[in-house]
């Protein structure tokens, strides 16, 4: 909110050496089907789109992009080489050939469910269908029963190409800041009553940590090297 924003000058001011505009380290999104919510006006959010990306979000990056994005080379200019489609019956046009131009130039597509196979105005539109027939390597359509089951969610996205690069023990929560070769690990800790041994893996790089309640902390990674870090 801008008001949030107008109040936070002074933080702003301060960080804005590292605001180096650089893209996220981050190659999958979950697409937000923008003509199909419309049509919705009783859902605040998508209903599976929202329910799917919330219980994946402790467990790997993305971002949420809408048909305008898509249709505006979002994808792109991110780096997103998986996009993951949740529901929706139909999609516009335009996102329908954004997508196909995407799929030819080497990104993949994850439906789960039906494939959408009408425009905006309800004539078919079959362009999602040609590369299930024409090029599968880029189309991995799996049945919706994926979207209840966080394992079997995560496979699908190695099965299209997805690594993790970021993974954390039970009971733990953390982040990675790039910046440059720089890694900055942020871990938080907030349950248990006595110290607790954890551990995050990051690019192959583990971090075996040792913390107690209400702990919280962030590692400054070189390469596999701890420069410095800071507990509280």
């Amino acid at each position: 909110y801008l008001q949030n924003l107008d109040g936070a000058r002074d933080l702003l001011a301060d960080a804005s050496p590292h605001m180096t505009g650089q893209a996220p380290v981050c190659d999958v999104a979950f697409l937000m089907p923008s003509a199909w919510w419309w049509c919705h006006p009783e859902w605040h959010w998508p209903q599976r789109t929202f329910q799917v990306a919330n219980a994946v979000r402790d467990r790997m990056d993305y971002e949420v992009v809408d048909e305008g994005m898509v249709r505006d080379g979002t994808l792109d200019r991110l780096g997103i080489r998986l996009l993951v489609l949740c529901e929706g019956e139909f999609l516009e046009r335009e996102t329908l050939d954004a997508l196909g131009r995407w799929i030819e130039a080497g990104g993949r597509l994850i439906l789960a469910g039906e494939l959408p196979r009408y425009d905006e105005h309800m004539e078919p539109c079959t362009v999602l269908a040609d590369f299930a027939g024409t090029r599968p390597e880029g189309l991995f359509v799996h049945p919706s029963e994926i979207l209840t089951d966080e394992e079997a969610l995560l496979a699908a996205l190695r099965a299209a190409g997805w690594e993790q690069r970021l993974s954390f023990s039970e009971g733990l929560q953390a982040c990675v800041h790039h910046y440059g070769i720089d890694k900055f690990v942020f871990f938080f800790h907030f349950g248990g009553e006595a110290a607790a041994e954890h551990e995050v893996v990051v690019d192959g790089v583990k971090l075996a940590l040792t913390v107690g309640p209400k702990t919280c902390g962030v590692v400054h990674l070189k390469g596999e090297h701890i420069a410095s870090y800071l507990v509280k």
